[in-house]
């Protein structure tokens, strides 16, 4: 439904462009067509084993690096694959600075772990032929859309129910809500995720139903 009624948007602005700015049509095709009901799909986070699996399921170091990446430090896609590769291996007590969405820099720490993996596929895989990090097969920075259907097909072979849903965002909304989890206050989570308003990071943060139980059955006055 959001995927229908994104397209209907763009073309009914699309028409109107032509008819208000441009003066070419008199008339626009969409005027009377109407946007659907978006149907908000819930996304379940991943559990820590099935983010294991998807890491054991990569067929190459370069994508157990990214996913072990994007899953520890809920970057973006595209935040992550811009990356350089003089930009971390110049890192500060494994900390990198990032310059985000909406060109805002923020503090990016990475786990010993996380560096393992990423050193693991520069010693072994990488060519060094670009600036990036992590490079494409045809020497280039990862295209986003290419990392998603890799992504996909690995947490099919990983065995993942719902593998067709998975996405980089779908790694950035576990992130958060592990994070909540483990006790990270939320104006935390914010700075880590670089959002501008702690409402967006409430979206993204989907605290378990066991958790608010469990709070609610101790009474606290």
């Amino acid at each position: 439904s959001a995927t229908k009624n994104r397209k209907i948007m763009s073309a009914k602005g699309y028409f109107g462009y032509l008819k208000n700015m441009l003066h070419v049509i008199n008339s626009t095709p969409t005027e009377y067509v109407k946007g659907v009901k978006v149907k908000c799909k819930e996304k379940i986070p991943l559990k820590g084993d099935e983010i294991r699996s998807i890491i054991d399921a990569c067929k190459n170091k370069r994508n157990k690096a990214l996913v072990m990446l994007l899953a520890a430090t809920g970057l973006r896609i595209e935040e992550a694959v811009s990356l350089t590769y003089e930009k971390y291996i110049n890192r500060i007590n494994n900390v990198i600075v990032i310059t985000g969405k909406g060109d805002k820099n923020r503090f990016i720490g990475l786990a010993p772990e996380v560096c393992e993996y990423i050193d693991d596929y520069i010693e072994n895989e990488r060519k060094g032929t670009t600036e990036y990090l992590f490079e494409s097969t045809q020497d280039s920075k990862v295209r986003p859309r290419a990392f998603l259907d890799t992504l996909k097909l690995t947490c099919k072979k990983a065995g993942l129910i719902n593998w067709k849903d998975i996405s980089p965002h779908w790694l950035r909304t576990t992130f958060a809500t592990m994070q909540v989890e483990n006790g990270t206050p939320l104006e935390v989570v914010q700075k880590q995720l670089g959002h501008s308003n702690i409402s967006t990071t409430l979206r993204y943060a989907k605290i378990a139903d066991s958790r608010a139980t469990e709070a609610m059955s101790i009474v606290n006055f």
